[in-house]
């Protein structure tokens, strides 16, 4: 069986060895078991409903959270180019992750962007509104 078939709430699985990864010694379990949410969202949104393909331009709200962090470097490893939002303090840490550029949300107005395919939004309410 396959990951991406389903069964996640079965007590057992058979699944090939080559499917699978060992959990860093420096992940928790609780760690291990969240990211295939975090990433699996990610690329649904950004790759299967967004259609975003290398040269285009994304813009990625809460670049340092969760889904955030993974959308990042999702889009930056398929050649697209990466501008996120984050706090001051995260700055270097969503330039890690791959970003082109990082706009502080609490100082910098995202939407003098121009020229974005892509806007990915996790966290709705004011952000999506502006």
């Amino acid at each position: 069986m396959s990951p991406g078939v389903g069964g996640a709430f079965a007590e057992r699985i058979v699944i090939d060895a080559q499917a699978l990864c060992a959990i860093p010694g420096e992940m928790s379990f609780e760690q291990a078991a969240a990211l295939p949410t975090a990433f699996g969202t990610a690329y649904q949104a950004l790759f299967e409903t967004g259609k975003l393909r290398a040269g285009q331009r994304v813009l990625i709200h809460a670049g340092a959270g969760g889904v955030g962090s993974m959308a990042v470097q999702l889009a930056h490893q398929a050649g697209v180019r990466v501008i996120a939002t984050a706090s001051a303090r995260d700055v270097e840490l969503v330039k890690s992750l791959g970003t082109d550029e990082v706009i502080d949300y609490r100082t910098q107005d995202f939407t003098a962007l121009r020229d974005i395919d892509l806007v990915f939004d996790p966290l709705g309410g004011v952000t999506l509104e502006k």
